[in-house]
């Protein structure tokens, strides 16, 4: 899911529908059945930052998941998927930054993930229950 402007205003779009759509920022999730949501990478381009466009990628994705809207269904059984809990990691030290959007989204610390990071540092294992 990705996030969209046709300038560098404030006007953000969540459709690919203007002219020359500009990517600022996206979230990339996958299903981890029977009924988790493994959050893997929210970015935002720094240009952008601190318009809530991280934080309306997000909400969009979890009420996606929660309501089981999903086009790409490999299954072709007849089977509903619905996600009762989302998980991510937040690098350590970086809580005071991303941390605090995943907290007001309703994300609560649950544990932590040593060397976690290809540079050795650790992640902050976040969890929200839906």
């Amino acid at each position: 899911m990705v996030a969209t402007t046709t300038d560098n205003t404030n006007d953000i779009n969540d459709t690919h529908t203007s002219t020359s759509p500009i990517i600022v920022g996206w979230v990339v999730g996958w299903m981890v059945p029977p009924d988790e949501l493994h959050i893997m990478d929210v970015t935002v381009d720094p240009g952008h930052r601190r318009r809530g466009i991280a934080t309306n990628l997000l909400i969009t994705l979890l009420d996606m998941m929660m309501h089981n809207i999903d086009t790409n269904n490999d299954t072709n059984d007849g089977t509903t998927i619905i996600v009762k809990r989302a998980l991510l990691e937040v690098r350590e030290g970086d809580e005071q930054g991303a941390g605090e959007v995943y907290k007001k989204l309703g994300f609560r610390v649950v544990g932590r993930r040593p060397k976690y990071y290809p540079d050795g540092q650790a992640a902050i294992l976040m969890n929200k229950e839906l």
